[in-house]
């Protein structure tokens, strides 16, 4: 059952968070303002909100391109999840898990851990590449390895250019947010 699946996800979210943060905390010599938890300015969020845009424009074009080239059609799991939802109480709660727990999750663990681990082994942008190639595996879909490496590269671009975790998980939830909005406006759009 639907419920059930969204529920064993958020504990994996809220089981894996508190990991991730005692192990930054146990590797990470600095402060965590160091890595990037700091009260964000305008132009931070400006890169949030551009990273956002660019990750909605590439992950779409390269997941239609991989289409093309391949010919099929293929819906991502997470798709076809919410598009079954008919309780709007559970829709709020898929909304919330992708919106909010996903992003500042996923965040934490491929761009604040990950990344920043693959820094001390390969130039910046080889840790950005690592921490978008296992971002991508981590979804589990083979249609969508080269859209969401692309998007795991540009959220490791934001966290870079703006110096601030929370604007990789900003950029994270619009991306998230857009598609959830599409598929509620546009129930069948392929998305």
């Amino acid at each position: 059952n639907l419920s059930t699946i969204l529920t064993v996800q958020l504990f994996g979210y809220l089981f894996v968070l508190p990991y991730v943060l005692f192990v930054l905390r146990g590797l990470w010599r600095g402060s965590f303002a160091q890595l990037g938890f700091a009260a964000p300015s305008i132009k931070q969020i400006g890169i949030a909100l551009v990273g956002a845009v660019a990750m909605i424009v590439v992950v779409a074009a390269l997941g239609q391109l991989v289409q093309t080239v391949l010919h099929v059609r293929h819906e991502q799991q997470a798709v076809q999840m919410f598009r079954s939802i008919r309780d709007p109480r559970l829709a709020l709660y898929f909304a919330l898990l992708v919106t909010l727990a996903a992003p500042v999750t996923e965040e934490l663990t491929f761009r604040v851990f990950i990344f920043n681990a693959a820094r001390r082994f390969f130039p910046r942008w080889g840790a950005a590449l690592v921490s978008g190639a296992l971002f991508a595996l981590a979804h589990q879909d083979p249609f969508l390895f080269v859209p969401l490496t692309a998007g795991g590269l540009i959220l490791c671009y934001v966290y870079i250019r703006s110096g601030n975790a929370w604007m990789s998980m900003i950029t994270h939830a619009c991306f998230n947010g857009f598609t959830l909005a599409v598929l509620f406006i546009a129930p069948k759009s392929t998305i």
